[in-house]
């Protein structure tokens, strides 16, 4: 990911129209988040608003970019840019990493993220300590390997997989990247990293039941298709 676009073998990835991005606003005053509801189904709960030490106000919204754009327009807003956090924006050592690996190796961000290979089940990947971060909790708890590091070798730190040097690992099973189209409130594998294909048991094709956190159950949305 490069300033929240996605691509992939180096080809950018469109995203869907129903996609959305966090916009971050710059107020003269409140947003009427009545309004916003009316005019764009944006629930009062999703927008987050405050105050700055200056006297204005802020206001973080997730939609789409055509909402934005109209939203931009609006009397009280100064200025409005998407998010886009750049890599390093989680490295301060008093905070959790929340983005995969969670390691200080590797300080990218929800919007600057890898690039980062996607293992496949047959693929040998060249294993090293620099890189082992990335695959560890694949190895180890996907595919059920017994995985160290002996830092008691003659040649430095050495990666031991069910008790054997390692230099390789040749991957068993398929993995998934899994990304929400809502950019930026999405857990998705930024976070929490590859999905196995053992952990994978359907397609969502329809929606059952979905409920807005301000009004009640999206009534319009029940048994609509997944798109």
């Amino acid at each position: 990911m490069t300033h929240a676009k996605v691509y992939v073998n180096s080809e950018p990835l469109a995203l869907a129209n129903t996609g959305q991005y966090n916009y971050e606003f710059v107020l003269s005053a409140p947003l009427n988040t009545d309004r916003i509801k009316t005019l764009f189904d944006i629930s009062a709960s999703d927008v987050y608003q405050g105050q700055m030490q200056d006297g204005s106000f802020y206001a973080l919204i997730p939609t789409s970019p055509t909402v934005a754009a109209k939203l931009e327009k609006f009397d009280s807003v100064v200025s409005m840019k998407r998010q886009d956090h750049e890599a390093g924006f989680y490295s301060d050592p008093r905070y959790f990493r929340p983005i995969f690996p969670s390691n200080p190796a590797y300080d990218w961000s929800e919007d600057n993220f890898g690039p980062l290979w996607i293992p496949k089940a047959g693929a040998t990947l060249q294993l090293d300590l620099k890189i082992l971060p990335l695959y560890e909790r694949a190895i180890r708890v996907y595919e059920g390997h017994d995985l160290k590091v002996d830092p008691s070798a003659s040649s430095g730190q050495q990666i031991l997989i069910d008790g054997s040097p390692a230099t390789t690992y040749t991957f068993e099973q398929d993995y998934y990247w899994m990304m929400g189209d809502n950019r930026h409130r999405s857990q998705d594998s930024r976070f929490w990293g590859f999905v196995p294909f053992d952990h994978i048991v359907g397609k969502a094709v329809l929606v059952w039941f979905t409920k807005d956190p301000d009004t009640g159950i999206r009534w319009k949305r029940l048994f609509t298709v997944v798109r």
